[in-house]
């Protein structure tokens, strides 16, 4: 594993340097594949994380990005078919909202994704349920 890191230099009108800091800490795999990568804010503190996993042939597999609470913004979860083409994909938000695309193919190539989005709806009434919307 190799680990890069990104310093940002910031610079006034006449380009005199103002500050300099470790701006993203990446580690890639043996492959170039980037593991995960973290970036930070001006005063050294988290702005994000973010972490990815790969098939075989090096096509991601997920991609996870959390806040600097380590609470989930967005996860992005492939599959593929046995052809190595990217079947579905399943989108996922710290909100609850979620997002489900799949993918068919001609041969031509890939046709029109179908979707199919939830939404986790908040309520002050626990009796309601929860709703789900369903897009075509």
């Amino acid at each position: 594993m190799t680990t890069w890191i990104v310093t940002k230099v910031l610079l006034d009108g006449d380009k005199n340097e103002l500050a300099r800091f470790e701006f993203r800490e990446t580690t890639t795999d043996s492959q170039g594949n980037v593991l995960d990568e973290t970036e930070y804010n001006q005063d050294g503190s988290v702005a994000s994380k973010r972490t990815y996993r790969y098939f075989d042939d090096g096509t991601v597999k997920e991609y996870v990005e959390y806040d600097p609470f380590d609470e989930l913004i967005e996860r992005h979860v492939y599959t593929m078919n046995e052809d190595g083409e990217i079947e579905s994909v399943r989108y996922e938000y710290g909100d609850g909202h979620k997002v489900f695309k799949t993918y068919r193919y001609t041969e031509l190539g890939m046709a029109e994704p179908q979707h199919y989005t939830t939404r986790k709806e908040t309520s002050w009434d626990t009796k309601r349920p929860c709703s789900m919307e369903t897009a075509t």
